[in-house]
């Protein structure tokens, strides 16, 4: 029997989700352990093993290993960082055509092939989606899938239940994402939506693709409400990593203001670098609290006159000015500092000297802050950028914007350092707390925290 923070002989880190017949684990390594839990049917470990062999190739999860116990089966996946589809979905108010492709396509293709080696997935679904890092979406959840004979031709296929299952669940995917494309192309997004729901589902997955192709170009897929496109006068803004973002606040009078003010900023584009403007004008935003942008919304005609004026100003406003720079003044505005909430500031000589007990009450501070300001932005004073910790507190903050409930406060009373290697603490929380500990990592800025752990009293 292997430790209880141990399963399949990795480092579990905290639980993901559970269900009636599995457990799925975080892992070291950007693994994903799913531990197959009795009760089950005795055939389902080799079967959802050799579905997945079947089905591997482009845009399906791969299988990294399979390791067995006396009771539990554990499949070993690779971790897909940037969330569902569902998660999209609920995000966002508005896809891009490109971006309605670029989700559908692969996996339409990704069945057909499935269909071909004789596997059908038995749940297609947007929370059997997840995406790579690179924005790749990839098919999960294979428990439900069933096996038949491969290469059986199209005319047999189509009589098949399992077939007949994935394209019905296909079809209701693709209605879910065409249905959501705004801009020039959603009337025939639209279109093909109504297609899908009044036609047969006889070959669906090469009809979708080339429906798909003519409707427009892939684009990449944008993720989060930070840098959702701006929808303007029924045209898609085209996003980089430095776009505006939309108001996490959906159908918040904030998300005019924001547009009003990227519109007034295009002349500046002419005299100072265009992101320039762009990131100046993100981090104001991000910094506000929720009430600031309301109150944003009444001098909303004020604010776009600044604009203007500082644009019609000779030269414009310079990139090394303090206003068009990544000034300290972005950050000055920061939810924290508002009116109606009192301060937790991170000390810069708590967060940037040696001792990481000092620092974390500090930082578990400056958390309670972001997430009850709804504040990405100040995230960076909290986690490592990229880190597992910034990725959960990202999504803490989306679930607060659509709960509306108040966050759960992390508490530093009774930690204690467990392990110190070079600039990495680990460090234990008081008994019961969740997570049960946090790991801190030290770099130019001072310490971070990277993630949360879960208690190593969980067992597979």
């Amino acid at each position: 029997m292997v430790p209880a923070h141990l399963i399949a002989g990795h480092r579990v880190l905290r639980l993901l989700a559970r269900g009636d017949r599995s457990r799925v684990w975080l892992a070291a390594d950007d693994l994903v352990l799913k531990v197959l839990t009795p009760p089950r049917p005795p055939d389902q470990p080799a079967r959802e093993a050799q579905a997945l062999h079947r089905a591997r190739g482009e845009h399906v999860v791969e299988l990294v290993d399979v390791s067995s116990g006396d009771d539990d089966v554990v499949l070993i996946f690779p971790r897909l960082p940037r969330g569902s589809l569902a998660d999209v979905l609920a995000r966002r108010q508005g896809l891009d055509a490109g971006e309605a492709v670029t989700i559908l396509a692969p996996l339409s293709a990704a069945l057909a092939r499935m269909h071909e080696r004789g596997v059908a997935h038995g749940d297609v679904s947007a929370a059997n989606v997840l995406f790579r890092s690179d924005g790749a979406p990839m098919l999960v959840g294979f428990g439900n899938a069933q096996l038949f004979e491969a290469d059986l031709p199209e005319v047999t296929r189509e009589t098949l239940a399992p077939v007949i299952a994935d394209r019905a669940g296909l079809a209701r995917l693709a209605d879910a994402v065409l249905t959501r494309v705004t801009g020039p192309r959603a009337s025939a997004a639209a279109g093909v939506a109504q297609t899908l729901r009044t036609s047969p589902h006889i070959d669906l997955e090469t009809r979708l693709s080339r429906e798909l192709f003519e409707l427009a170009a892939a684009r990449p897929v944008v993720f989060g409400a930070t840098d959702e496109p701006v929808q303007r006068a029924g045209r898609a803004v085209p996003v980089d990593a430095a776009a505006v973002p939309v108001d996490a606040h959906a159908g918040s009078p904030g998300t005019g203001v924001l547009a009003l003010l990227h519109a007034a900023a295009a002349p500046l584009a002419e005299s100072a670098p265009s992101t320039v403007v762009r990131q100046w004008l993100s981090r104001r935003w991000a910094a506000w609290s929720p009430a600031r942008r309301k109150l944003a919304v009444g001098g909303g005609a004020a604010l776009l006159a600044v604009v203007v004026a500082a644009s019609a100003a000779p030269g414009g406003i310079a990139p090394g000015s303090s206003a068009a720079s990544e000034p300290t003044a972005a950050r000055s505005t920061s939810p924290s500092q508002s009116a109606e909430s009192p301060v937790t500031p991170v000390t810069p000589s708590v967060v940037t000297g040696d001792d990481p007990l000092a620092a974390l009450p500090a930082l578990l501070g400056r958390r309670t802050d972001c997430l009850r300001d709804l504040s990405v932005l100040c995230l960076d004073d909290v986690a490592e950028s990229g880190s597992a910790a910034w990725d959960d507190d990202r999504a803490a903050i989306d679930a607060l914007v659509a709960s509306g409930l108040q966050p759960t406060v992390i508490s530093g009373a009774g930690a204690a350092l467990v392990e110190r290697l070079g600039d990495s603490a680990l460090i234990s929380l008081a008994p019961g707390s969740d997570p049960a500990s946090v790991l801190l990592l030290k770099g130019e800025a001072g310490w971070r925290i990277r993630d949360y752990l879960a208690s190593t009293g969980q067992s597979g």
